[in-house]
């Protein structure tokens, strides 16, 4: 009694309290008590009538079924029986849940009968005949609360209802599947390593990409970490079969169907069971499992897919253990190898048996036999734990032979020899290994009865004669016969719960060799690109605010419903969150649908905004696109302006931002969608085709017409005369004025389509606009434009990059920079005041791109990496002190400065180590390469080396060095690094001296 008091408690009927699958697998193997919540048994107690009919009906025959839950399975039925009832809203009396709890903790075996579909009946006759029978437990409860106990007809039907045999039997199922999934990687692992097998599946590229499925991802992962150091795997002639390729794939499918079961049962049983008044069973044939208070059928389908994905687990076993054993008899001389080839077909007969067990599974469903498909699955889950502690007894067995014939066939080297197992792998073995010599073997108690016999027949007398195993001492295969039995009672214990921490201690080190990279599509920005970046980030700022815009930020992720339907084919390029905590959400497309519902949310009618925030697509990554980069968006909502004043105003702040980032040569690209309709219109396009017609026509900027036409016929479904006719169109385009003097002559088609000629007279007034801003030689009315977003409903246009590095003599290899348009019915999807609005967004990560090479052709001035002014030099010990206290003194000023102490000798190397790599003074090739001495009037000299023209503009300006000598005379040095001049300055007035070079 003294040791089960130190057990853990389970608590039951606790408010806000959930019992898990961990929870019952405790209890069910005695390594948790159970406790009841007494305000919950109270409660019981307060509710619960004075008067109730008995049971009117004797219990079932015991003979009845055939089949019986083993005692772990019948604890776990107590469990949850005491805990749907302490969560019932039928009248229980308080006595029930405290006799269950009871018969828990005492320990005292019991048995359930559990077949067809009186499954649950049969458990509820039982309980109320163990209450009725006189026995120690009845009569210590009696002594305490007064009264006859029997089973009330209700208390009955709520045990019937609870549905705790199916519930009890799945949580075993699934904690015991959560083990299984560690123990096989760890199995396989030793596999990998005993076959010298090739493992270069669980390197392939098909698991770092987008589509690959998480778990096997995760798998294959996980193998390589346990692997990496190996000198075992992938060896010339190693095994090489589906069973190691297919790893990732199998254990992968294992851990996500036991993570999705998982999920549907801690709902179910966390339920609360309610009463059920017509007295009728919800289990019977013929009722639907919807009206379950045990329900799902999603559950139930959950475990027939576990089931089948065991089924799998159990074959890719048996091909391991099977080349195992290929490799045992083969090439070793081992006796008993008949005795090897029996173990094998008794693991294939087991094998066999899942299979065919998972056919049936299926008829369980169609005539909703639950009870058969939970104890099914039990029952293949425990087999395959067996299949797989027999595969790791024989590969530790391998292992070990193959360690005796490596010190007894090769020539003896230095140092000690060892077998060259992973380092993981190598860690783990020696946690298995010690586990089974503190053990001892005992018969099994669960998974493969019959190929325990066979094991358990062997005898030292009888094993050790292996003729590589020298001096007659016990070996590692006589104990290999005992080892399956030990290992398949592991999942009763607690040993895998330590194995299981070990091995995710192992994997989250993340040893792999190899280094480490960075997701497609984002990138990791270095100091010099940082300076870019920041310096174009201020200039766009700049440009926002010069026109009067607000900074506006909204969250990095929206509402799926928010996004959807937003960006016509392009929607599928949205990323979805797969942990969305109680929301389908997703990440942000663009930053002008968070803009809109914004201005709907919080019935906003005029805004004029920027918005400079990341965005993120599921786009094939290429040269200056990206699935994370930046928008700079500039937007201007509401309807109090002047006709097509703020598009021109969006216009006009797209060229400023465009030439004053000076990146070259550009052309913004303009069309309008009404007119684009007019256009497809015109040619006899349906109306439901525009949409994506457009976007066939959006891709002339990266096909040839011939391509498109072929998508317009035999993908858009277009003839071909309508598609040519499109073709003589958006073939129009160059100078504004030109463009639209054409489209407006007498007899143009454009002029009899309302849309057409309404477009056309705004963009007259555009045009008109940009023309007195004197930047419309920088547009081009181009007819071919067709913005694939579904929200456009006026102006669009597009800037494409014109000019060339001299790196490329390819023009627009950097595509679109910059894009916009005027979307009027966007914010009245979100509300019923519709807002107009224009904006333009920036593409600022391909203006980068230019810019970056741009600075590497030398066609762009260098940019500094910091803003640092002065750097604070001191030469000498002992002058911490009073470097700290300068430069505070600098830092109070509002002086960007930078410090550093070091000896006259090396002085390069020191500063190199002494100061943030960063800024350019840890660079040689900008102060100095040594320390060259003194000169008589006591100047400490530099050897100036510059390392290229435009270094001076990079160095930091000033530079005040300190030295013990100048220190006592109460002054420093100064030195004008551009100049190389230096001159003595008084400690006193370097501060004010500084702030006048540097005009503050």
């Amino acid at each position: 009694m003294e040791v089960a008091r130190k057990k853990p408690r389970v608590f039951l009927g606790s408010k806000g309290a959930s019992l898990s699958a961990q929870d019952v697998w405790k209890v069910a193997y005695g390594h948790a008590l159970v406790e009841l919540d007494v305000a919950a048994v109270e409660r019981l107690a307060r509710n619960a009538p004075k008067d109730l009919p008995l049971l009117d009906h004797a219990p079932a025959p015991v003979s009845e079924p055939k089949e019986r839950l083993d005692e772990a399975q019948c604890r776990a039925v107590l469990l949850l029986m005491a805990h749907k009832l302490l969560h019932s809203n039928a009248k229980i009396r308080k006595f029930v849940p405290v006799y269950l709890v009871e018969y828990l903790n005492s320990g005292v075996p019991t048995t359930f009968l559990f077949e067809g579909f009186r499954s649950e009946e049969f458990i509820a006759d039982c309980i109320a005949q163990s209450i009725s029978d006189p026995n120690p437990l009845v009569e210590k409860l009696l002594e305490e609360n007064a009264g006859e106990f029997h089973v009330t007809e209700q208390e009955w039907r709520a045990m019937a209802d609870a549905g705790a045999g199916r519930l009890g039997i799945s949580c075993l199922s699934l904690y015991l599947s959560s083990l299984l999934s560690v123990f096989a990687d760890v199995v396989a692992g030793l596999s990998c390593e005993a076959l010298l097998a090739k493992t270069k599946a669980f390197d392939s590229e098909a698991y770092s990409q987008a589509s690959a499925q998480k778990a096997e991802a995760d798998v294959a992962s996980d193998l390589r970490t346990l692997l990496v150091g190996s000198k075992l795997v992938n060896k010339p002639g190693g095994f090489d079969g589906e069973c190691i390729s297919a790893i990732p794939r199998i254990h992968g499918a294992l851990r996500e169907e036991a993570k999705i079961a998982a999920a549907r049962l801690r709902v179910e049983i966390n339920r609360a069971s309610f009463d059920n008044k017509e007295g009728v069973s919800l289990f019977q044939v013929g009722s639907s499992p919807l009206h379950s208070n045990f329900s799902s059928p999603f559950l139930f389908n959950s475990l027939v897919s576990l089931a089948l994905t065991l089924e799998q687990l159990a074959w890719s076993s048996f091909g391991r253990i099977a080349a195992m054993r290929a490799y045992l008899i083969g090439e070793l001389s081992l006796p008993h190898p008949d005795q090897l080839l029996d173990e094998s077909i008794d693991i294939e007969k087991e094998c066999e048996r899942i299979s065919k067990n998972v056919v049936h599974l299926y008829d369980g469903i169609v005539y909703s036999k639950d009870a058969q498909i939970v104890q099914m699955v039990y029952e293949a889950l425990k087999t395959t734990c067996g299949i797989f502690a027999f595969e790791a007894s024989m590969a530790l067995w391998v292992l070990h032979l193959r360690e005796i014939r490596m010190k007894t066939t090769e020539k003896k080297k230095k140092g000690t020899q060892e077998l060259g197992l992973g380092k993981g792998m190598a860690k783990l073995k020696q946690i298995l290994l010690q586990q089974l010599e503190l053990e001892e073997w005992q018969p099994l108690d669960m998974g493969l009865p019959q190929l325990a016999n066979v094991l358990s027949r062997q005898t030292l007398a009888e094993t050790n004669q292996n003729p590589l195993d020298p001096g007659g001492e016990p070996s590692y295969h006589t104990y290999f016969y005992k080892w399956p039995s030990q290992m398949t009672n592991w999942f009763a214990g607690n040993f895998l719960q330590h194995l299981v921490a070990e091995f995710k201690s192992i994997v989250d080190s993340n040893e792999v060799a190899r280094l480490p990279k960075i997701a497609k599509g984002t990138r990791d920005f270095a100091p010099k690109q940082m300076a870019v970046r920041e310096k174009a980030f201020g200039i766009i700022a700049g440009v926002f605010k010069r026109h009067g815009a607000v900074a506006l930020d909204t969250p990095v992720f929206e509402l799926r419903e928010t996004l959807m339907g937003k960006y016509g084919e392009d929607t599928k390029l949205i990323y979805d969150l797969a942990d969305q905590g109680g929301e389908l959400l997703s990440l942000r497309y663009d930053l002008t649908v968070p803009f809109a519902r914004y201005l709907a949310m919080n019935k906003i009618d005029k805004l004029k905004r920027y918005h400079i925030a990341r965005v993120y697509r599921r786009d094939n990554p290429a040269k200056g696109r990206y699935r994370e980069f930046y928008q700079c968006d500039f937007d201007i909502a509401g309807s109090d302006y002047p006709q097509m004043v703020p598009d021109f105003e969006v216009l006009k702040v797209l060229a400023e931002l465009l030439d004053e980032l000076d990146i070259g040569d550009y052309q913004v690209k303009l069309n309008h969608r009404r007119l684009l309709d007019g256009m497809l219109e015109i040619c006899g396009v349906p109306a439901t085709k525009f949409r994506s017609i457009c976007s066939a026509i959006d891709k002339l900027d990266k096909l040839d017409w011939k391509d498109v036409k072929k998508e317009m016929v035999e993908e858009k479904g277009l003839s071909e005369e309508t598609a040519d006719e499109i073709g003589k169109l958006v073939d129009m385009k160059g100078e504004p004025m030109a463009v639209l003097e054409k489209l407006e002559r007498e007899g143009s088609p454009f002029l009899e389509n309302a849309g057409s000629k309404s477009a056309l007279k705004e963009l007259g007034t555009l045009f008109h606009y940009l023309q007195n801003a004197n930047c419309l030689h920088r547009i081009s009315f181009d007819l071919s434009l067709a913005r694939g977003l579904d929200y456009y409903t006026g102006v669009i246009y597009e800037a494409v990059f014109k000019g060339s590095t001299s790196s490329s003599s390819e023009t627009g290899q950097f595509g679109s920079i910059a894009a916009g348009g005027r979307y009027d019915n966007l914010v009245g999807m979100f509300s019923r005041q519709p807002v107009p609005a224009v904006g333009v967004s920036l593409g600022i990560e391909r203006v980068f791109a230019i810019m970056e090479q741009q600075l590497q052709d030398g066609s762009r001035q260098g940019i500094r990496e910091t803003h640092t002014e002065v750097v604070v030099l001191g030469i000498g010990e002992g002058l911490m002190d009073f470097i700290i206290a300068l430069v505070a003194e600098l830092w109070a000023v509002d002086m960007k400065a930078e410090f550093a102490c070091c000896t006259p000798r090396n002085l390069g190397k020191q500063v190199c180590k002494a100061v943030s790599s960063t800024w350019p003074f840890s660079s040689l090739s900008y102060i100095c390469s040594q320390v060259a001495g003194k000169c008589s009037n006591g100047f400490i000299v530099f050897r100036v080396q510059i390392a290229s023209a435009g270094s001076v503009e990079r160095q930091i300006p000033y530079a005040v060095v300190i030295s013990p000598d100048d220190l006592e005379k109460g002054v420093v040095q100064l030195r004008i690094l551009a100049t190389k001049q230096q001159r003595l300055v008084a400690r006193d007035t370097i501060v004010h001296e500084l702030q006048e070079l540097l005009g503050l």
